[in-house]
């Protein structure tokens, strides 16, 4: 999408809205799953059927139909973009941001192993061949002159927003979301003002593990037969090798500990719950 259009998209944010912003392979469709189930359930319905999201309730930023199946103003919506928060708050939105953030070291070789298998499809889309170009040149030329400043740039804005606006900002990786999911949404519905039991979280977690969520993951991108990358945290040494790991870690180490300080404190604070659920 172009930029004239992101803005558009940006624009049209509204107040009650909560981004969801990570970077490409952080695991932003597992917590979107997360967080629509534990919605649904919140205003007293039944768990979705396995693997599905509804696009009225968690909206793409990025993408052109951002808008034209709009939920009602006064409904709830999270909406998940990978976008920088200098776009976001461009357009003088002020709303509630959440922050997935992942080792950039498993970000990069789950994109670059994403990459590679898309690049091998049949069909010869502008984007398809953009992929085998990139492909092309190899995965230290992809880290290091794409992704790494990429990431850095990415997690610089939403450091800097936090520190201006610390009421507005919760961070969380996908390491904690990984290690304890259900822990982990119950901390993160209590921030929205959502309030569920134990036994209820616990159906929500079984009900978007992995293997469902993923499959719809494949089926929408058309990648149904590809083995997408996925794993526990610090696998990435295994595409990436231990030359340029170490780069990654000398490059981004000390800012993902930052994001590591950051989620602390946002986890810390007192929670200022702003949005309700109506069962």
């Amino acid at each position: 999408m172009d930029a004239e259009r992101l803005k558009e998209n940006a624009a049209k944010l509204r107040t009650n809205d909560v981004v969801l912003a990570s970077f490409p392979r952080s695991g932003s469709l597992w917590l979107r799953s997360l967080l629509y189930n534990a919605w649904e359930v919140s205003k007293g319905g039944p768990l979705p059927p396995r693997g599905f999201l509804s696009s009225a309730f968690s909206p793409t930023l990025e993408l052109p139909a951002f808008t034209s199946a709009e939920a009602p103003r006064e409904v709830f919506r999270l909406v998940k973009t990978h976008q920088g928060y200098g776009l976001i708050s461009a357009s003088g939105w002020r709303g509630k941001t959440i922050v997935l953030f992942r080792r950039p070291e498993d970000c990069f070789a789950s994109a670059w192993t994403k990459s590679v298998k898309a690049s091998k499809l049949s069909h010869h889309s502008p984007e398809t061949r953009k992929l085998a170009q990139r492909v092309g040149r190899g995965v230290e030329a992809y880290v290091r002159e794409h992704a790494l400043p990429c990431w850095r740039d990415h997690s610089l804005g939403f450091l800097s927003a936090f520190a201006k606006r610390p009421e507005a900002l919760i961070f969380v990786s996908y390491e904690r979301l990984h290690e304890r999911p259900g822990e982990t949404l119950d901390g993160l519905l209590e921030w929205m003002g959502v309030h569920l039991d134990s036994a209820r979280l616990d159906s929500i977690v079984e009900n978007c593990a992995f293997a469902p969520v993923l499959a719809k993951a494949r089926k929408i991108s058309g990648m149904a037969s590809l083995p997408l990358w996925r794993g526990k945290p610090g696998g990435g040494k295994q595409v990436l090798g231990t030359d340029l790991q170490a780069h990654v870690e000398e490059e981004l180490g000390a800012l993902y500990r930052q994001m590591q300080e950051a989620m602390a404190t946002s986890w810390r604070r007192e929670r200022r719950p702003s949005i309700s659920s109506q069962p």
